[in-house]
């Protein structure tokens, strides 16, 4: 493909090619993605498929432009473009596209590069590495695999690469989609009646950005099931190379059906085989795991315990991406909103993990009493969470109050707070305090 063909290609892909709308703006994530790649280091933007990486890039280019660069110097490349893939069989590929720009629209100012779904090009990192040396342009790479986020990939870029983890959208961000700006708490207890509404179709269709702004839910459950799919066979299956697509769609939608639940690899292995009536090893379906890890389909948490060992041991609680990719291929939201409600309270402490700088367990005594999660940073625990949808009940109260200052005891911590569908509240135990809080308020407010 010659450089002026390259050119036609990517044209349209880019602000110098045609009029671009980028949507609604996530300022969180541009404003991080602007502000690493002014650092000069590589950025990397990671997150599940279609959950907005494209477009958050997009505005970040934007948001140069606003501020002085031409639109020239930017260059935008999708690598899941089926135009390119002729070309695509290694890192000379992406010297091609990048030297054909320098020839064709920007030969002698700086530029800004993002490469999209980067991880489809074998051997990119040897390329990266290589523009970071020569310092010739400021570089902004997406996958929607883990890896990029990994120890062998900061190795070969010799640990230069600043992370920006891209979730579907947040409450908050939601509203926004659906046209409700919520600044102020006095603000948020006007509409409550309206926020209520609006959060039980964020618990059944989930914040994918577009699923969000799509009315129709026919249209919308066909968008999450094109998800899953897309997930699996492009972020799963070919990546891995996978043979058996119908085990590893099993073990996803099982997975997905544990959410909020506890889980192992035992425990799917023994399913699986009663499903596919063979014999199944432990090693594959611990692999088949990790991978819907890698690709941000399910997350799994561990017990939180100073020893490692119990870590890797006990049972794990696994957790969808989103709650409407859930009700689309296994779970059923109208069956269990209490599980839905401590999908999203765990996908939003997810999403504030990567921008704080913590990590999350849950905790189980010896006794049985759990409690959902536990916030640690560095060394300390800091926070506890737990996530009762009803708890009028006064034995559900007493039982939900009693599991967390038992483990605030185990922690030495003075403060607990149980999320709710409604109810609001405050209860001193002794020199404890348990704070009540609706799920609606702790999805818009700052409790970590």
């Amino acid at each position: 493909m010659e450089e002026k063909d390259i050119i036609r290609v990517i044209g349209d892909m880019n602000l110098w090619g045609r009029e671009i709308d980028t949507g609604i703006y996530r300022q969180d994530y541009v404003e991080r993605v602007v502000k690493f790649a002014g650092s000069g280091e590589i950025v990397a933007v990671v997150g599940p498929r279609r959950s907005g990486k494209t477009t958050i890039c997009l505005q970040a280019l934007k948001e140069m432009v606003k501020g002085g660069m031409d639109k020239t110097q930017t260059l935008y490349v999708n690598f899941e473009d089926p135009a390119l893939e002729t070309i695509l069989t290694g890192p000379e590929a992406m010297e091609t596209i990048y030297r054909s720009y320098k020839m064709l629209v920007n030969r002698d100012k700086e530029s800004v590069l993002v490469l999209d779904e980067v991880q489809n090009v074998p051997k990119w990192e040897k390329w990266v590495r290589k523009m970071q040396d020569r310092k010739e342009t400021k570089i902004i790479v997406t996958g929607s695999t883990s890896k990029l986020l990994s120890s062998e990939i900061s190795t070969v870029l010799t640990g230069r690469t600043l992370s920006v983890f891209v979730f579907p959208l947040g409450f908050r961000d939601f509203l926004k989609f659906r046209g409700v700006e919520v600044n102020k708490e006095y603000e948020s207890l006007s509409m409550e009646n309206e926020l209520n509404a609006l959060l039980r179709e964020y618990m059944e269709f989930g914040g994918f950005p577009k699923v969000a702004i799509e009315k129709d839910k026919v249209i919308k459950k066909m968008l999450l099931k094109e998800y899953f799919d897309g997930i699996i066979f492009r972020d799963i299956v070919q990546r891995y190379k996978i043979k058996d697509v119908v085990l590893i769609r099993n073990l996803a939608e099982l997975c997905i059906n544990q959410m909020s639940s506890m889980t192992s690899a035992t425990k799917m292995r023994e399913v699986l085989i009663k499903i596919a009536m063979r014999k199944i090893s432990g090693n594959r379906v611990v692999n088949y795991m990790s991978y819907l890890e890698n690709c941000f389909l399910v997350f799994f948490v561990p017990i939180f315990s100073y020893k490692v060992k119990n870590q890797k041991l006990y049972p794990k609680k696994a957790y969808s991406v989103d709650t409407g990719i859930a009700n689309s291929v296994a779970f059923r939201f109208s069956e269990d909103v209490g599980r839905a409600a401590e999908n999203l309270v765990f996908t939003h402490l997810k999403k504030l993990s990567f921008e704080k700088n913590f990590e999350i367990f849950y905790w189980k005594d010896s006794e049985q009493s759990e409690v959902d999660f536990v916030v640690k940073r560095g060394l300390n625990v800091e926070s506890l969470f737990q996530v009762c949808w009803d708890i009028r009940d006064a034995k559900t109260k007493e039982r939900e109050i009693k599991a967390i200052t038992k483990a605030m005891d185990a922690f030495k911590l003075a403060n607990g707070t149980v999320i709710t569908g409604g109810f609001e509240g405050e209860e001193e135990i002794g020199n404890k305090k348990v704070q009540f809080v609706p799920i609606w308020k702790f999805l818009l407010g700052n409790f970590v």
